[in-house]
């Protein structure tokens, strides 16, 4: 599987930061994002391709 990571510093925001692991055909990605007064944005995805 391949698997991939980062990270980054928003200047208004914060740290921002997310992972990836991908097989073949399927997929699974995280981040996480500071979002000001609305709190931490967290997205999951997960894909398969046929």
């Amino acid at each position: 599987p391949q698997v991939a990571a980062g990270a980054g510093l928003d200047a208004v925001n914060g740290v921002t930061f997310g992972f990836g692991l991908r097989q073949t055909r399927w997929s699974l990605d995280y981040a996480a994002a500071p979002m000001g007064e609305l709190g931490t944005t967290q997205r999951f995805s997960a894909a398969y391709r046929w």
